[in-house]
């Protein structure tokens, strides 16, 4: 399978609302954090398992900065989907951020625009 047609399997991750939860467990213990619902889990584990994480993101992502998404070539597409996910590790909440305010979604739609 090519690259190209591992990256049209990637789900596209629509505009929306990421649930945020602040709740005491059984034992009384306060736990919260953001509720990623099936479509996006989906797309964050099909992106490493189709080994399309891009491994030099953070050097690429700053090259980046001032290009339009539009403009983005798939490889430069991967990066910024590589740099929200791994971002998600240090910081809780990048990925919720990126979906809702329409990022993600540009990525996933030019990805597929390109990649066709």
């Amino acid at each position: 399978m090519t690259i190209n047609e591992k990256c049209q399997l990637l789900p596209i991750i629509k505009t929306q609302k990421v649930a945020f939860k602040f709740e005491k467990d059984e034992k009384g213990v306060l736990t919260y954090g953001y509720e990623y619902g099936k479509d996006i889990k989906e797309w964050e584990n099909m992106l490493y398992d189709l080994d399309l994480v891009a491994y030099d993101y953070r050097k690429n992502m700053e090259l980046l900065q001032n290009k339009e998404i539009a403009k983005y070539t798939r490889d430069e597409v991967l990066t910024h989907m590589t740099y929200i996910i791994r971002g998600e590790r240090f910081c809780d909440g990048v990925i919720a951020a990126n979906v809702e305010d329409g990022t993600l979604e540009k990525l996933c739609m030019r990805l597929h625009e390109i990649t066709k």
